[in-house]
């Protein structure tokens, strides 16, 4: 199977923890997690209102809010199991708000919104099942890559291309974790 960035995944979240534990004397995970979602919402509104480099900056902002939130959650004892739903939640409200505004640009972007939580819904179900070939991060990369350009309808038959089988690889492989 295609491993793209998640392959990095153990040196990433053992550089975030260093990078990022030591900041939770001044912020929270939970902190992060929020202006994760509210990175999201703005990321939404500029798609909506045709402000497409900016949607793309929050777009990315967003992510690294996650990263930063995940990062002083390992490198301190901040992490809690109800931060974890809260950031997975979050997560999703995200990402969803960034989908509702593209669907306002192009009906495409309902097929990605249920595809990709289709995706996580498997991953949460069965978390051994193998990732695919775009995760988070990849689809983050490739929103921002065409809100960035201007290339809306291009960057979400490119996302569904990758989120499908993404999806069918998370399917299959659950099923053979769960025939073993």
């Amino acid at each position: 199977m295609i491993k793209v960035l998640s392959k990095y995944r153990p040196w990433w979240n053992d550089l975030t923890a260093r990078i990022f534990g030591p900041w939770s004397k001044w912020t929270s995970p939970n902190q992060m997690t929020f202006l994760n979602l509210v990175s999201g919402a703005l990321a939404g509104w500029f798609i909506y209102t045709d402000h497409f480099k900016l949607a793309a900056l929050f777009v990315a902002l967003s992510s690294i809010f996650d990263f930063i939130d995940g990062g002083i959650a390992r490198g301190s004892d901040k992490g809690t199991k109800f931060g974890a739903v809260l950031d997975a939640t979050f997560d999703r409200l995200s990402e969803g708000l960034v989908f509702i505004g593209l669907a306002f640009k192009s009906q495409l972007a309902i097929v990605a919104l249920v595809i990709s939580y289709a995706i996580s819904h498997v991953g949460v179900k069965e978390p051994r099942a193998h990732k695919g070939i775009a995760e988070r991060a990849e689809r983050t990369f490739i929103i921002c890559g065409f809100l960035f350009f201007n290339q809306i309808y291009y960057g979400l038959l490119l996302l569904i291309a990758l989120l499908f089988p993404t999806l069918l690889i998370r399917l299959w492989s659950a099923r053979k974790v769960n025939q073993a």
